[in-house]
């Protein structure tokens, strides 16, 4: 992951972890709005009777939440850093 340089003429530490913390939150309820949207095998009659569609649907829904929480960690990799920058002055 490439950090951000705190440095004078950019912006603040303590500017960027408001964002960062900011981002965290809203992916935080991304993440629980997602996991409300689990597919329901009631809602994948596959006619074959086989399972097919909801597999394929969970499998969907997991990706979509590794992504999330891929976001979610980079965020609070950024926040840490921007924290230990505040400590560094």
């Amino acid at each position: 992951m490439v950090y951000p340089t705190i440095n004078l003429n950019g912006t603040t530490a303590a500017v960027l972890l408001e964002q960062y913390r900011q981002a965290s939150t809203m992916v935080c309820e991304a993440i629980a709005a997602v996991v409300r949207t689990e597919p329901n095998g009631r809602d994948y009659l596959d006619p074959s009777g086989d399972g097919r569609l909801l597999n394929a649907a969970q499998f969907e829904h997991s990706a979509r939440m590794r992504a999330l929480q891929g976001v979610y960690r980079d965020m609070q990799a950024l926040a840490e850093h921007a924290v230990d920058s505040l400590a560094e002055g």
